[in-house]
């Protein structure tokens, strides 16, 4: 398969059928096999393309430095024009629509259409959703520095599964390729870090279509009409039976519903949402009782650190026996878990080459 130089990396991809392109944009800790379906799908009338971000899959980032959205942005720019594609069609999933939509809101002109799906905008929506993201995005990159991000996957993917109240089955370690600990924190400070970016979504003049899926977390689905609400030629469509992962939960309607925007952009329904408004001047959007059970759950995982107060070295003595991690890195693991999944946390999460 084809490699191609796009800034200081070499960016691997496949490429399916003969048409008008679509990229797919995998997101954080995945890489291009997440959209083996769509490629298959859209095989038949699109030049259907899936390439690996920096530091995923076959693609490398030099020295695990870290990065941003913004950064991945660029990289995508010079994908789009070292491959030569003209117009294409963006379609990104979770970390992957960051990326979409950040791209879009710079060179919209140069764009086909935006599919957007399971992902959120860079601004909070008030204080219960910058607490929510920054907890979990925390949570999630000290568990991995502290035992390594290969074992960790499982218990990462198992609180996934436990968001979207188990009526969902794609987010499982055996779905997520192996990868280098640095490599997936790296991934995880530039999705905490997407709340700095600079974007105007009013400003995407690009045919869009948002879509979440119906278990999807608040986290996620109570952006979704932000961002169709903000971009001007946008339309909202929920994916019925699907979570985070909607193109493996509900690859049938996912696909259908890409290729009938693709065929009259205006032609799918926009989903019901609730406005729920806060004492701080901003608004949660999302669904009844979403954002209940997500702040029950945080709440159960900010008790669940609390029980490993005063309990540290037996849990780290406990983590050396079973990995390759020392008492003394468990035990500073333990503690910046529990330091950043604080309820008001905005610390950084570290250097990703800690291990």
């Amino acid at each position: 398969m084809p490699t191609v130089q796009t800034n200081d990396i070499e960016s691997y991809y496949v490429v399916r059928g003969e048409g008008p392109p679509i990229v797919f944009i995998h997101g954080a800790l995945s890489d291009h096999t997440a959209a083996a379906q769509q490629l298959e799908a859209f095989s038949d009338a699109y030049t259907a393309i899936a390439y690996d971000l920096r530091g995923h899959g076959r693609t490398t980032n030099p020295q695990h430095r870290p990065y941003s959205i913004d950064l991945l942005a660029e990289d995508l720019r010079a994908f789009v024009t070292a491959v030569g594609l003209e117009r294409p069609v963006l379609c990104g999933v979770s970390m992957g629509g960051m990326i979409a939509q950040t791209y879009a809101s710079r060179y919209s002109e140069q764009l086909g259409g935006l599919v957007l799906a399971d992902t959120f905008a860079p601004a909070f929506l008030g204080r219960r959703d910058r607490i929510e993201r920054t907890t979990l995005v925390n949570a999630m990159a000290g568990l991995v520095r502290l035992v390594g991000y290969n074992r960790a996957k499982g218990l990462v993917l198992w609180f996934g599964r436990k968001l979207e109240r188990e009526k969902t089955t794609s987010l499982r370690a055996d779905a997520f390729p192996d990868m280098d600990t640095a490599d997936a924190v790296n991934a995880l400070r530039a999705v905490r870090s997407f709340s700095t970016t600079d974007i105007d979504l009013s400003s995407i003049a690009a045919p869009t279509l948002v879509l979440y899926g119906e278990h999807e977390t608040s986290i996620i689905s109570r952006h979704a009409p932000t961002l169709a609400g903000q971009i001007p030629n946008s339309t909202l469509q929920e994916v019925p039976n699907a979570g985070h992962a909607s193109p493996w939960d509900n690859p049938e309607f996912f696909n259908d519903a890409i290729r009938t925007f693709l065929t009259n952009p205006r032609s799918s329904a926009s989903a019901e949402c609730v406005s729920v408004p806060l004492t701080d001047g901003h608004h949660i959007f999302g669904y009844p009782g979403e954002n209940a059970e997500m702040m029950g759950l945080m709440q159960k995982l900010r008790r669940l650190l609390g029980l490993v107060e005063g309990h540290e070295d037996k849990i780290a003595k406990q983590v050396s026996k079973r990995t390759s991690v020392s008492e003394e890195k468990a035990k500073r693991g333990l503690e910046k878990v529990q330091e950043t999944v604080g309820e008001d946390s905005n610390n950084d999460i570290g250097d990703p080459n800690r291990r």
